[in-house]
């Protein structure tokens, strides 16, 4: 369970950074491929740079979709306001959600182990079917 939890923490951080990169991401204006299909060894990347945003594209698609697809509205709060954004301390979301700092570790590790569910991360053992169910 907990190389669970670190796997989806390594994701949710370069969720990120990857964002940031479809933002910076500008398509090289005024070059064309040669009539062979173009040749990357006279440094015409339009290419590859096209195939490397639409790869990052899916993979910033596939986390949102991984944290719509968690049932419960406080643990995906979680991940956007707290893991993510880093928006909320600690004491702020116990506060928010009245909740103790251990009730908060467990809501935080449940929507980190629905995350990794939902993302393809794990398969369910015993011990984290009865976290999940809990």
């Amino acid at each position: 369970m907990r190389a669970e939890i670190k796997d989806v923490k390594v994701v949710l951080k370069n969720y990120k950074r990857l964002v940031d990169s479809l933002a910076c991401f500008q398509a090289i204006p005024g070059h064309s491929m040669t009539a062979s299909g173009g040749s990357r060894t006279y440094g015409n990347h339009a290419e590859d740079r096209i195939i490397n945003h639409v790869d990052i594209h899916f993979q910033v698609k596939k986390i949102e979709r991984a944290i719509e697809r968690i049932p419960d509205p406080q643990q995906r709060f979680i991940i956007d306001h707290y893991i993510i954004d880093k928006e909320y301390s600690r004491t702020e979301l116990c506060d928010r959600f009245d909740i103790s700092l251990r009730g908060l570790n467990n809501l935080k590790n449940r929507a980190l182990l629905n995350f990794a569910k939902n993302y393809g991360l794990e398969r369910p053992s015993d011990e984290t079917k009865i976290v999940l169910c809990g």
